[in-house]
């Protein structure tokens, strides 16, 4: 069960690299920037040049006129780049606010740091496939790789039952 369990998180986890990775490629030419329009509060998403910029911003007076959610899509050459400033290292920024009754939180993942997170679950799925395989094929014993051409029920090493191979 659990290695079904883990199976189908590395799929998913495989889906969302690819997912990441078009966006990345993507933001060098066209900016993505989905947002949520909530009573008193914005919350804005943009892939812009290999980064995610998550936004969010409560007002205490209620929400301007004209922010209506939506999924909106720009060229990059018509995004200007603004500094953050806050907290930054190696392209995550965070940084904290309150500016004319705004409330400010801003929250920078570099495209690089979610394909690295997203991609480690099938990486290793496919190295202990790849493993398993290999013991399999050598007649080693799948948990310890004990040489097991001798044994015919159990690994004398961990005591591990012999797999019976298929047709």
């Amino acid at each position: 069960m659990k290695r079904r369990v883990f199976n189908i998180l590395s799929a998913v986890s495989l889906v969302v690299a690819l997912a990441v990775a078009a966006l990345w490629v993507r933001s060098s030419w066209v900016i993505d920037s989905p947002q949520i329009v909530s009573n008193h509060s914005v919350l804005n998403i943009t892939s812009v040049r290999g980064r995610i910029e998550i936004r969010h911003y409560h007002f205490l007076s209620g929400i301007p006129v004209g922010a209506v959610s939506g999924w909106y899509t720009f060229s990059a050459a018509q995004y200007k780049d603004v500094n953050i400033g806050g907290w930054a290292f190696l392209g995550f920024v965070c940084d904290w606010g309150s500016f004319s009754g705004v409330d400010t939180i801003v929250i920078v993942l570099p495209s690089w740091a979610l394909m690295a997170l997203a991609i480690a679950p099938p990486t290793y799925w496919f190295h202990r496939r790849r493993k398993r395989k290999r013991r399999l094929s050598h007649g080693l014993c799948l948990s310890c790789g004990y040489d097991l051409r001798a044994s015919k029920d159990k690994c004398p090493e961990c005591g591990e039952a012999v797999p019976t191979p298929s047709p």
